[in-house]
């Protein structure tokens, strides 16, 4: 195993790919530049060479105030607390619930909670990590115990659809789970949404087509950074001021990169909203987004941005990562909420060390699983909230994972191209009936809009052939 600091990092032997490259293009700068000067963190970063992987870690001593990205400390105790005070909670319960956190999180703070190596870590992008081996993940728990004897290993967020064999795999090896939160994804085939979600698509995609705003690249606005700086601060740190700040660097680096590529909402000559896409192993997610609260809510950009989203994965046939927040609104979308958990391993740990880590296990196990549990199930329904009872004892996709989602979706798709080619085997009015059959098919909303066009042109030349052929039909024969 071989560790690149930022004084080697560009000697690391990035794959000559497009995801290579990307790669780079990302975690290059945030070596070099330190986490400090995205998301004003401090934080060690490494990346460890292990076989033909290369995965980040960051390391933290604990002190400071990191944002989440960077701490268990707030994720468990800060953002609930700043989500308390945000909450509609009632004062007497709010300042209660709020002392309760505090005292819980000194107790962590003194049993050096946030002394940890993240593996895996990708701030602000979901999905990245590798699914370990049994055989790797040994060899890295060796590897990092031993280098770094004083830290707790934390696989942060770790999501059971796309990642359930690394749970398994992890818990074989002696780490510990903790809830941490819930996601929601959207999947393009076999959980199709219902009639209503299909019509809120439609009716959230005319409206983005008559709004009047332009999808431009990033790439092709010199000079954003600021005002994209300033719709993240609106929305997630004004709004929502449980997020992480993400500073104007960023933004121009993720412009001037491939990794978050940035589309920008803009109408004479004004971004008023934006998002970021990443795209990983059939699952497409929004790292950073945020629009102008000045404006109207009747703007509908919140519901643009979302649109413009599902477009961009149903296009390529993969599902989508939605993320926590806004659940009423995605569930009556089709979104399915999943959670995420954290592993930890704290074995090689003195056992003062192991009281944070089990604060942080009844906090996340109990509290929040608990309240994730009864708020899901009043938004999306009981028979729609799967995997939320507790720590499992085998980690499986309470869904349809993506993997098995978009393998459907081909198989669908070559179903219909199947069904196109045979039809131009009929004649007359049975070739006619298929075509419009077919037709109705490819209306669905979900089906990326590449394949459906292809389609539709072949289903248009055989109509035009049968007209063609019907009129050389009734004209009479040449004397």
């Amino acid at each position: 195993m071989i560790l690149y600091d930022e004084t080697h990092i560009q000697t690391a032997p990035f794959p000559d790919t497009e995801e290579g490259r990307a790669t780079k293009d990302f975690l290059v700068p945030l070596f070099q530049r330190g986490p400090e000067a995205w998301f004003g963190d401090r934080a060690r970063m490494l990346l460890l060479g292990m076989d033909d992987l290369l995965i980040p870690l960051s390391l933290t001593e604990g002190s400071g105030d990191n944002s989440y990205l960077f701490s268990m400390y707030a994720r468990y105790i800060a953002s609930q607390r700043s989500a308390i005070k945000t909450g509609n909670w009632k004062p007497l319960a709010g300042f209660t619930a709020s002392s309760v956190l505090w005292g819980v999180g000194a107790v962590m703070k003194a049993t050096r909670l946030d002394k940890v190596i993240q593996v895996d870590t990708w701030p602000t992008l979901r999905n990245m990590g590798a699914n370990l081996t049994a055989d790797q993940v040994q060899r890295l728990t060796d590897f990092l115990t031993t280098r770094f004897a004083k830290y707790a290993l934390v696989f942060m967020a770790v999501n059971p659809a796309t990642h359930s064999p690394l749970l398994n795999q992890l818990k074989g090896h002696g780490y510990d789970f903790s809830y941490m939160t819930h996601t929601r994804m959207q999947l393009p085939a076999g959980l199709e949404p219902g009639a209503s979600a299909r019509k809120l698509h439609r009716r959230d995609a005319r409206m983005t087509e008559a709004s009047g705003y332009q999808v431009v690249d990033g790439r092709d606005m010199p000079g954003c950074a600021p005002r994209l700086a300033d719709l993240y601060r609106q929305l997630n740190r004004e709004k929502y001021m449980t997020n992480p700040p993400i500073s104007e660097a960023f933004f121009e680096d993720m412009r001037l990169g491939t990794r978050i590529p940035l589309r920008l909402l803009v109408k004479d000559g004004r971004i008023d909203a934006f998002y970021g896409i990443s795209v990983k192993d059939d699952v497409l997610y929004s790292p950073v987004s945020g629009y102008d609260l000045s404006l109207p809510q009747e703007v509908g950009l919140y519901r643009m941005l979302n649109s413009l989203l599902m477009r961009e994965a149903f296009d390529r046939g993969i599902a989508i990562e939605t993320g926590g927040g806004s659940d009423p609104f995605k569930s009556m979308r089709g979104d399915r909420p999943l959670p995420r958990y954290n592993a930890v391993y704290v074995r090689h740990l003195p056992a003062y060390r192991h009281v944070a880590w089990r604060l942080v296990a009844k906090l996340g196990n109990e509290s929040l699983l608990g309240f994730s549990r009864k708020r899901l199930r009043e938004v999306d329904g009981e028979a729609n909230v799967l995997g939320f009872d507790g720590i499992p004892d085998t980690f499986a996709s309470p869904i349809l994972s993506p993997r098995e989602s978009v393998a459907l979706l081909r198989e669908q798709l070559e179903s219909l191209e199947r069904d196109v080619e045979a039809t131009a085997n009929l004649t007359g009015r049975e070739r006619l009936r298929h075509v419009s059959a077919l037709n109705k098919r490819l209306e669905d909303e979900q089906l990326p809009r590449p394949r459906v066009a292809a389609l539709r042109e072949r289903l248009e030349q055989l109509e035009r052939a049968q007209q063609s052929d019907k009129k050389q039909r009734k004209q009479p024969p040449k004397t």
